[in-house]
């Protein structure tokens, strides 16, 4: 760097002054490096909790981890390191995160849906853990108005007994109708394996959509039946033959 006297500084005292109009701070030295995505710029030392909070909440999520490392002490410590302004927060606190989280998640979905101009088709699925508790998980897949395959899971929740076809068909009316996604007018198939209780529920259930007008061809193409499922009936019997 050139220090002789005989140049000047003008130059870098208006871009001080140019740096203090753009990022508000009276004092550059308090300013951080900000790198992301290959770009780097200058913003202030302050952070936004909110956004320190939603971070949080996403890698919970993410990671699969309990809502109680927030109050781990080696997270708050590495968290007031990086930045001393930082509040921390409880357990609870983080759940109420995640919730809004999921609930501003599910409303873009919505909007995805609402604006699609294409029919919507489902796939479903039961599934028992190691303490016999059932689930039942529901996935749409779709395309958008860009033309992109979109695949979401709308639902993944408990479903005790029974399984019959009725329950399932009043289960998805409360989840897919108005008071829900409401999107049974746009609906095109479903996606289900070969189980008895599918075949009265598909039944029950198109039996709606069709008296309300909601299905192309009267529900001709509605029920489509999963081919995972059908080669793996094959191979039991081939098996059991071979045995």
């Amino acid at each position: 760097m050139i220090c002789d006297g005989r140049y000047g500084t003008t130059n870098l005292k208006r871009h001080i002054k140019a740096c203090m109009k753009l990022y508000g701070q009276n004092d550059l030295k308090q300013m951080l490096l900000n790198a992301y995505a290959g770009d780097v710029s200058l913003r202030g030392s302050k952070i936004d909790h909110g956004i320190v909070r939603e971070f949080l909440a996403k890698m919970i999520v993410r990671h699969e981890l309990p809502f109680s490392v927030v109050e781990y002490e080696g997270v708050r410590e590495c968290l007031v390191y990086l930045n001393s302004d930082v509040k921390h927060i409880t357990r609870n606190t983080c759940k109420a995160d995640v919730f809004k989280l999921y609930q501003k998640g599910k409303s873009k979905v919505m909007d995805l849906l609402s604006y699609s101009p294409s029919r919507i088709s489902l796939t479903s699925d039961f599934w028992s853990c190691m303490t016999s508790d059932s689930y039942m998980c529901i996935t749409v897949h779709f395309v958008d108005k860009d033309w992109k395959f979109r695949d979401f899971i709308l639902s993944f929740s408990c479903f005790p007994p029974p399984h019959n076809g009725l329950f399932i068909s009043d289960k998805f009316t409360k989840l897919l109708g108005e008071n829900g996604w409401n999107i049974e007018h746009k609906l095109m198939a479903i996606t289900l394996d070969n189980a008895t209780n599918n075949v009265t529920f598909v039944n029950s259930y198109m039996t709606k959509l069709v008296s309300r007008g909601a299905l192309p061809l009267r529900g001709r193409f509605f029920r489509i039946r999963c081919a995972a499922h059908v080669i793996n009936l094959i191979v039991k019997a081939g098996l059991e033959e071979l045995h």
